[in-house]
């Protein structure tokens, strides 16, 4: 049976100061930061191209899933929605998925600000941006 012991404790050196306030601080080792990997942009990709508006919204959802700030701005979206998709009316869950839809596409002067974002259920946005909807099928979309 072996003993578990913590990495602070596992090494031999470490430097601590106290604040005024009596707070004790240690020094922080370069291993204590969390490596987090990006994707690089492919290359042709433009934000401003029709074609490319599906990849630049999935590069945003995955920044704010992967952030504090962003899994705030997705709750507030998804209560300001009322829990449900503006396309379908049927609940938003961890289950069903959500991805983040430009109400304004980024190519007509949209931007990412959270007025003109919406949630939607993956097969829902799949469909928006489908050729099967004609744009004037599209005009009358706007937050729920």
């Amino acid at each position: 049976m072996g003993v578990r012991v913590s990495v602070e404790y596992a090494r031999n050196w470490v430097f601590t100061g106290i604040q005024p306030d009596g707070k004790l601080l240690h020094l922080l080792y370069a291993s204590d930061t969390p490596i987090k990997r990006h994707t690089k942009i492919t290359a042709e990709a433009n934000p401003y191209a029709p074609e490319d508006e599906m990849y630049f919204e999935q590069r945003l959802e995955y920044a704010w899933r992967r952030s504090d700030e962003g899994k705030r701005k997705t709750l507030t979206l998804w209560l300001a929605q009322s829990k449900r998709c503006p396309m379908c009316r049927q609940l938003i869950t961890f289950e069903s998925g959500w991805n983040i839809h430009h109400v304004i596409e980024r190519h007509k002067g949209g931007g990412d600000e959270l007025g003109n974002l919406v949630l939607l259920h993956p097969n829902c946005h799949r469909q928006l941006h489908s050729e099967a909807l004609a744009p004037s099928d599209m005009k009358g979309f706007t937050k729920a």
